[in-house]
């Protein structure tokens, strides 16, 4: 079978023009060959195969591992296989609930569309069609569901499940042509018109898939030499029975960084106040932002490490503060799945959305998770954003609409969060 379906794939892509290229090319390529081998057929015989895809950012694979480990634990015999982007295989590593893990860049597919079919075919050939894929789940919600859905096809499963292109409609929002989803997928679930968090969203289907979902808490899968690693960076700070606040750089994209300057800010207040050790982290992005506040709090103690992580340290790091304060961004929620109590910056007014909250408000659908946290808001939107409805509230390209959240709010966030610990209560203050 491997050679035939190396044959396949090459066919494929030698013959297909790209230039001109639709979903229609593959289903009507592939489905006569998978329905002659038998891929269409549930094989109750062997071991069962599942396949996850999870071919997003890291923050939205953090707000999944729980989802994973649900998938483990209603299926403790099956061969479970995880398919993730390159960004976040350093996330998931070490994860204990799969068998195997394989990557493929999904962005990709909106660049070279030759080059993205050549690989995943290539994958599919040497792992999924020699396997037969009982059941392949697409959680992720997001608006693009093409790349996922074509996984999902071309991997031979027989069941493949996911959401629809059209979940936005129980929000208002015009129905869209699903003639992909129907030929490509088995089942594309419309979700409920309750506001509900995206960790929640990814166990939703778990649940109409008859699954039982005991834990919905977030986990992070870093190794006992992540773990010393960690040690070793806070060595001094940990030695010094100071607070350790983490302060989160990055973010997925400028319009949800604050400031800098206004970080330092923040920064200078705290120190005035109490002991405290702060813990700079972000990518090597952020190294020269991270230089930069280090410099402007030469009197504090400060243990820089933007760029001097791997992502499994960084998560180790994260299990040892008292608090995370930050942009939204994969590190948040990591810092919300050790249990760290969280400030979230944000860009996005409060109450934004309305009606359809459940699509535009990233506050909403990706709040830290199960962890104490305050969201700092801004008081209102400047510019064109006053008048632009698009998810997220700010339609700019750099810090826009977050240079409007106030240092003080972000301090009393701080103060509160810290004098009240880990476990007494949850709270979302704007």
């Amino acid at each position: 079978m491997l050679k035939e379906g190396v044959y396949w794939a090459e066919q494929y892509v030698e013959t297909t023009d790209f230039t001109q290229w639709n979903w229609q090319t593959v289903f009507h390529t592939f489905e006569p060959l998978f329905q002659s081998k038998g891929f269409r057929e549930t094989d109750t015989e062997g071991q069962l195969h599942i396949l996850l895809i999870h071919i997003n950012a890291m923050g939205d694979m953090v707000l999944a591992t729980g989802f994973v480990r649900e998938v483990r634990r209603n299926n403790p015999t099956a061969y479970i296989t995880m398919l993730v982007s390159p960004a976040i295989y350093p996330l998931v590593c070490k994860c204990p609930y799969v068998n195997r893990i394989l990557v493929i860049d999904a962005k990709m597919f909106y660049v070279d569309k030759q080059k993205f079919f050549s690989k995943l075919l290539q994958l599919c050939a040497e792992n999924f069609w020699t396997e037969r894929y009982v059941l392949s789940i697409c959680p992720q919600w997001g608006d693009d569901k093409t790349a996922s859905h074509l996984v999902a096809y071309l991997s031979g499963a027989v069941r493949r499940v996911g959401y629809s292109c059209n979940v936005a409609c129980v929000y208002g929002s015009v129905v869209k042509s699903d003639t992909m989803e129907k030929a490509l997928m088995t089942e594309a679930y419309i979700i409920p018109a309750d506001v509900i968090h995206e960790a929640d969203r990814m166990l939703y289907i778990l649940e109409l898939l008859g699954m039982e979902v005991k834990d919905r808490h977030m986990e992070i899968w870093y190794g006992k030499r992540d773990k010393l690693a960690a040690g070793l960076f806070l060595s001094e700070a940990l030695t010094s029975e100071c607070t350790l606040i983490a302060v989160g750089l990055g973010a997925g994209g400028d319009s949800r960084k604050y400031p800098v300057n206004k970080y330092a800010e923040v920064l200078k207040v705290l120190s005035q106040k109490q002991k405290v050790c702060f813990v700079i982290l972000g990518g090597k992005s952020e190294q020269q932002d991270a230089d930069w506040l280090h410099s402007q709090l030469s009197e504090c103690m400060i243990c820089n490490l933007a760029g001097k992580t791997s992502v499994l340290e960084t998560a180790a790091v994260l299990s040892m503060v008292n608090l995370y304060v930050g942009n939204d961004t994969g590190v948040m929620h990591m810092a919300a799945a050790v249990g760290v109590p969280v400030v979230m910056v944000s860009r996005e007014i409060a109450d934004y959305g309305g009606s359809v909250a459940g699509v535009l408000s990233e506050n909403q659908r990706f709040a830290p998770w199960q962890t104490n946290y305050v969201i700092c808001c801004p008081d209102k939107r400047v510019g064109e954003c006053a008048d632009w409805f698009g998810y997220g509230g700010c339609k700019e390209a750099y810090s826009h609409c977050i240079c409007q959240v106030k240092t003080e709010e972000i301090v009393k966030a701080v103060k509160l969060l810290l004098n009240k610990g880990k476990k007494d209560f949850l709270l979302n203050m704007d």
